[in-house]
């Protein structure tokens, strides 16, 4: 999937719906987060800060553009952690199924 212009938030947020759209059909969002993936959405929320701190500060568009990628290689290191998770629970739910351990 192509990452969004930076022309807008609004595409940006498109994006992340269609993004989280697509992963939905695969996973049943009963996880347990852990303090590790909280923090890291604490950290992106910040980032986003900083952004929104810039563009309203009239910022060089290149520095802003910067972050952005920034942020973006963040929520995708986030999703990529999320769905190792997944896979992870997903794998051990199997192999319990299979061994006649689940409930």
């Amino acid at each position: 999937m192509v990452a969004p212009s930076a022309k807008g938030c609004q595409g940006f947020k498109i994006f992340l719906r269609l993004d989280f759209l697509s992963l939905k059909k695969y996973t049943n969002f009963n996880m347990k987060y852990s303090k590790k993936i909280q923090n890291r959405v604490s950290r992106i929320e910040g980032q986003i800060g900083g952004v929104k701190k810039m563009i309203a500060s009239n910022t060089q568009e290149d520095k802003v553009m910067i972050q952005l990628q920034a942020v973006i290689s963040s929520l995708e290191s986030l999703k990529v952690e999320l769905v190792k998770k997944q896979m992870k629970e997903s794998l051990v739910e199997d192999i319990r199924k299979s061994l006649g351990l689940s409930e």
